[in-house]
């Protein structure tokens, strides 16, 4: 196979399982930014997905371009020193804010499935996490290509289930749902925004695969398509059952659950491999980030971050959810701007 074609998907799957956390997998993210929405919800998907091929390719050109080894050197290039040490700020708040979230969802997951106490969850799942953030990013790139495809395949084949289980009764649920709020677009922006926040830290980390511009294409464009297929099908899931789990924490685990018990079981690895592959993903730009700021030992700084994410992780996972990624949402929407306005200056340089 073409070496171009495996590097490319190589940073597909780093750029899909970084976006596909816990939030995205659970369908929580989805209620609370699409399918909340009704019928416009799915065409909020497809808009994000343009707008996640879109900064993918954007920004994977940029490193190629100008040889970025991290973000912060992207960021000074590409934002200028004075605005970047801004956005860096927010940066490190919101990587600490995901990191919490992914344990925060493996902490409820462990709680619904083993009865594990809510505190013991986070802390096995803070555990866990620590010991895989100690390596390098050949073990996350790994770790994605090895799960991302297991994710990709089990989400959209149970999505495809839970949607030709559904009922005629299900249906009479889509006309309340229509009744919400129009404001969709927004939500879509606000939803690649703060996704971007991260995605963008980790595909500033992938010069070493970026060997020409087809990998650069399917890492970007390609890694976007796949996370709108995904969307639009569990989307569909959720729409059709949006009356009875509106008040659930994980959806898409709760219906797969109903319907059939392996099915349920399934869904449970999916999300767990979820939830750690974007917990370590955001743990281990963390640490490196805050390694380059002061000089600490890296396994320190992995531990420290471990024990100080357990108190936020104990509002609860939709909490987080509601509040920080909205939030974000504005600052994620800034970066990608400044981000397409960096790339248009630098083309019309170019010209």
């Amino acid at each position: 196979m073409d070496n171009s074609l495996i590097k490319g998907f190589k940073v597909a799957s780093v750029y899909v399982t970084t976006t596909i956390g816990a939030g995205f997998a659970s369908g929580q993210e989805l209620v609370q930014f699409f399918t909340r929405f009704g019928a416009m919800g799915k065409w909020g998907i497809v808009l994000s997905g343009i707008m996640f091929s879109l900064v993918g390719y954007i920004v994977l050109s940029m490193v190629y371009r100008f040889k970025f080894n991290n973000y912060e050197e992207f960021s000074n290039k590409i934002y200028g020193k004075r605005i970047s040490f801004v956005i860096n700020i927010a940066v490190d708040i919101f990587m600490f804010c995901v990191y919490s979230i992914m344990i925060a969802g493996a902490g409820e997951l462990l709680r619904s499935e083993f009865n594990f106490p809510y505190t013991m969850g986070i802390i096995i799942s803070a555990l866990i996490c620590c010991l895989v953030i100690l390596g390098d990013i050949k073990g996350v790139v790994s770790l994605s290509t090895v799960l991302s495809p297991f994710m990709i395949i089990g989400m959209i084949l149970i999505g495809i289930l839970i949607v030709c289980n559904q009922s005629s009764e299900v249906f009479a649920v889509r006309d309340a749902v229509k009744t919400l709020s129009d404001n969709w677009i927004i939500s879509s922006v606000l939803y690649v925004g703060y996704n971007s926040i991260l995605s963008i830290v980790v595909l500033c980390s992938m010069r070493q695969f970026l060997r020409d511009k087809k990998v650069i294409f399917i890492g970007g464009c390609v890694g976007g398509g796949i996370l709108c297929l995904i969307a639009l099908i569990l989307n569909a899931a959720i729409y059709f059952y949006y009356a009875k789990i509106i008040e659930v924490e994980m959806p898409m685990y709760w219906l797969s659950s109903n319907i059939n018990l392996i099915m349920g079981k399934a869904y449970m690895m999916l999300l767990i491999f979820a939830m750690f592959t974007t917990a370590v993903t955001a743990g281990f730009c963390l640490t490196g980030r805050i390694g380059r700021y002061v000089e600490l030992n890296t396994k320190l700084i992995a531990i420290c971050l471990s024990v100080f994410i357990i108190p936020l992780a104990k509002m609860g996972f939709s909490n987080l959810i509601a509040g920080i990624y909205s939030a974000f949402g504005y600052v994620g929407v800034i970066i990608v701007i400044l981000t397409i306005r960096g790339q248009i200056m630098f083309f019309c340089k170019k010209v």
